[in-house]
């Protein structure tokens, strides 16, 4: 009956609360890096040998690169998420570092000593 006329009235009629307002994005990035990488195979050579290993990291898909820039309470918040790609990438250029260094390879100190 009316009661409940009187809480949806009430209702319309309350002023929202400012913090309870979810503020959209000021930056929004969703980006897909495997159609930037796409070249003419013959040009290949002549471009950084990281856009090789970006290739064949993201051959398997998993190119998604997402990056979200809110302000919240008078502060700034920077929210990423990297699809698995970018982690076959880090590793494969470790692997290219680690196999064009000239220096010895550092000792595993969390290995065990044997005598």
């Amino acid at each position: 009956g009316f009661e409940r006329e009187d809480q949806i009235r009430n209702l319309l009629a309350a002023v929202p609360d400012p913090t309870d307002a979810v503020t959209p994005p000021l930056l929004r990035v969703d980006l897909r890096l495997g159609p930037w990488l796409t070249v003419d195979p013959a040009d290949m050579s002549k471009g950084p040998r990281w856009l090789n290993l970006a290739r064949d990291a993201f051959a398997a898909g998993g190119d998604r690169l997402q990056l979200e820039l809110t302000a919240q309470r008078g502060e700034l918040r920077l929210h990423g998420t990297l699809e698995e790609g970018y982690i076959r990438l880090l590793g494969a250029a470790w692997r290219a570092k680690h196999n064009q260094s000239t220096s010895p390879p550092s000792r595993n100190l969390a290995a065990p000593v044997q005598p």
